[in-house]
């Protein structure tokens, strides 16, 4: 039995081959904080790190703060894609088409194209999408017909978002990808997304407005 939270947290690292700083994107802290929970030097984390841990990865969240029961608990997901040959077929949608009918089409993808991935890299993830890419603004770390592999961001979890890459859907017809530097929806109620590609600046998006939100996870099967 893993005693201290830090173990099992440690334990969760290690069975899906995680470095710190890629848990720590799943937690929505930095891996230098997962390393100092490991460590027993964060003395009080707050749960909400390890409830994210437990909806991304399908960890029993009980087992994760008390220790009590198994490690992983079975998926929430409605409806599990179709498996064959070690890859999973997820729903392809492009951005740049009609934001309002992106949005009304989840789960079902841009004219019913699907994209194959790993099973093991998708299970990973909550509700996994894929999306491509349309634009430059995010060169050369996105480039124009890139296929990343996406999750949808709770909005409670909106304030948190950081240093990482993410879609914005937000009217009258936007789907923005974009690098959050600061995050100021606490403060002020607006969210930055920046670009990559020096020849674009910066997008400012109204919380209130935003419809919904992705976080970027891995471009085709590397992390991004």
């Amino acid at each position: 039995m893993k005693n201290t939270i830090g173990e099992r947290l440690e334990a969760v690292k290690k069975h899906f081959h995680l470095s710190n700083r890629k848990l720590g994107q799943i937690a929505g802290i930095s891996g230098q904080g997962i390393a100092d929970i490991i460590k027993g030097v964060s003395k009080n984390p707050r749960n909400g790190i390890f409830v994210k841990v437990s909806d991304q990865l399908d960890v029993n969240l009980n087992w994760l703060l008390t220790g009590n029961g198994g490690m992983l608990r079975r998926s929430q997901a409605a409806e599990a894609p179709a498996e064959n040959d070690g890859y999973v077929r997820l729903p392809l949608r492009t951005l740049g088409v009609n934001t309002a009918s992106l949005l009304a089409s989840s789960g079902r993808g841009t004219k019913g194209e699907n994209y194959p991935v790993l099973s093991k890299l998708a299970k990973l993830y909550t509700e996994p999408e894929v999306m491509r890419v349309r634009g430059d603004n995010m060169e050369p770390t996105l480039r124009h017909d890139d296929v990343v592999l996406v999750t949808p961001v709770a909005e409670a979890d909106w304030a948190m978002m950081s240093s990482g890459l993410y879609v914005a859907a937000y009217p009258p017809d936007h789907m923005t990808v974009g690098r959050i530097i600061e995050n100021t929806i606490e403060e002020n109620g607006k969210l930055v997304l920046h670009a990559d590609n020096p020849r674009f600046g910066k997008t400012t998006v109204a919380a209130e407005n935003i419809q919904k939100m992705w976080q970027v996870r891995r471009l085709l099967d590397r992390e991004v």
